[in-house]
C-alpha cells in the first residue's frame, strides 16, 4: 500500500514528465518542419523566412485567441480527463505532419503545427491547475518553476534533436520519433492519480479582447504584478524575433548546418531552464 508521501512524489515526477514529453514534441514538430521543409523545392511566394514567420504563429495563435475557452473548461472540468483527451488527439495530429513531411507538403505541415498548437493550448491550464491540486498553495511556487523547468528542458532537447535529424534527415525518422512521444504523452496523462479540487460552476467569457481586460482591471489590485506582466511579454516578444532571426542568421550567414543551428537556438532555453529550477528550489 502506498503512502499519501508516495502517491504525491509520483504525481509530481508524472506531471513534470508529461510537461517535458509534450513540449518536446511540440518543438521537435516545429524545428524539424523550419529545418526540413526550408530545403525542399518551394514556390516563388515562400522562402525560408516567410515559412519561419507562418510555422511559428501557427503554434502560438491559438494561445491567443482560445486560452480563455481552455482555462473555463479547466475550472468546470475535470483537469485530469481534459490532457487524457488532448494526449489522444495528439496521437492524429502528429500521424498528419507525418503525412505532411512524406509528402513535402508545406501546407499540411502548417496545418499540423497550428492543430497542434490548438491541442496544447487546450489542456494547457489544466495542466499547470494541477500543479496546485497535487499539494496546495504552499507548494505552487516550487511546482511551477521545476514546471517550467522541464518545460524548458523539453524545448532544449526538441531544438536540438530536430537540427540533428534533420542533417541525417528522413520522413519515416521524424514521423516515428513525433509518435513515440505522443503515445508515451497518453500513458503519462493516465498515470496521474490527483485529487483535484470542487470545481466552479460559474461560466468565464471566452472572448480573448474581453478577458484581458478583465484580466487587467483584477491584476490592477495588485500592486506591480501588471509591470511583471508587462515585462515579461515585452521579453518574450524580443526573444521571438531573435530566435526567428538566429536560425536565418546561422543559416545563411555563418552557413552552419542544422545540428549546429540548433544549439545556438538552444543556449536560450538552458539558461532559462536554470533560472526557473533555481527560483522554484529558492522558494520552495
Amino acid at each position: 500500500m502506498k503512502t499519501s508521501k508516495q502517491i504525491i512524489k509520483r504525481n509530481w515526477s508524472n506531471l513534470f514528465c508529461l510537461n517535458f514529453v509534450g513540449v518536446l514534441n511540440d518543438n521537435f514538430m516545429k524545428h524539424s518542419i523550419i529545418f526540413v521543409a526550408t530545403l525542399w523545392q518551394l514556390p516563388d511566394y515562400l522562402n525560408k523566412s516567410t515559412i519561419i514567420s507562418i510555422i511559428s504563429a501557427s503554434l502560438v495563435i491559438p494561445y491567443i485567441l482560445l486560452s480563455p475557452f481552455a482555462g473555463d473548461i479547466a475550472q468546470r472540468k475535470s483537469k485530469q480527463r481534459i490532457i487524457n483527451i488532448m494526449k489522444w488527439i495528439e496521437i492524429p495530429i502528429v500521424l498528419f505532419a507525418f503525412l505532411g513531411f512524406y509528402f513535402k507538403s508545406i501546407v499540411i505541415l502548417a496545418l499540423s503545427i497550428l492543430l497542434m498548437g490548438i491541442q496544447s493550448c487546450m489542456y494547457s491550464p489544466a495542466k499547470y491547475g494541477l500543479i496546485r491540486d497535487i499539494e496546495g498553495e504552499n507548494k505552487v511556487a516550487f511546482g511551477s518553476g521545476i514546471f517550467e523547468m522541464m518545460a524548458f528542458l523539453g524545448i532544449l532537447l526538441g531544438t536540438l534533436l530536430a537540427g540533428f535529424i534533420a542533417d541525417h534527415y528522413t520522413s519515416w525518422i521524424v514521423g516515428l520519433i513525433m509518435i513515440i512521444l505522443a503515445a508515451l504523452g497518453v500513458l503519462l496523462s493516465k498515470s496521474l492519480k490527483i485529487n483535484e479540487e470542487i470545481k466552479s460552476k460559474e461560466k468565464e467569457s471566452h472572448n480573448p479582447i474581453l478577458f484581458l481586460i478583465n484580466t487587467y482591471k483584477f491584476t490592477k489590485k495588485y500592486h506591480s504584478l501588471n509591470s511583471a506582466i508587462f515585462g515579461a511579454s515585452l521579453l518574450w516578444l524580443v526573444g521571438g524575433l531573435l530566435q526567428m532571426n538566429v536560425i536565418l542568421h546561422c543559416t545563411n550567414t555563418l552557413s552552419m548546418n542544422n545540428t549546429t543551428s540548433g544549439i545556438v537556438l538552444s543556449m536560450a532555453a538552458i539558461g532559462i531552464a536554470l533560472g526557473c529550477s533555481i527560483t522554484g528550489i529558492i522558494l520552495k
